[in-house]
């Protein structure tokens, strides 16, 4: 099964309480300059459908190893 709701759905699900472990995907989907900041994926890389957002300052370089891979690499 698939459910998809819109960030501004309130939607929720009970408790898991099986032994097995509940899987769930999450995908946001917005226009490149709308920046997140707060919530849990926050400085996060995320998934660029379309468009570009250029780095301004102060920004960290992420790579598609993502972040704390990409702030090894430019240190080394």
């Amino acid at each position: 099964d698939i459910v998809i709701f819109c960030i501004d759905t309130i939607h929720g699900s009970y408790i898991n309480q099986t032994k097995k472990p509940r899987r769930m995907v999450r995908v946001g989907y917005r226009d490149p300059q709308n920046r997140q900041i707060f919530g849990q994926s926050v400085n996060r890389p995320g998934l660029m459908v379309a468009g570009f957002r250029e780095r301004m300052p102060g920004d960290e370089l992420f790579s598609n190893a993502g972040p704390a891979l990409a702030a090894e690499a430019v240190a080394a």
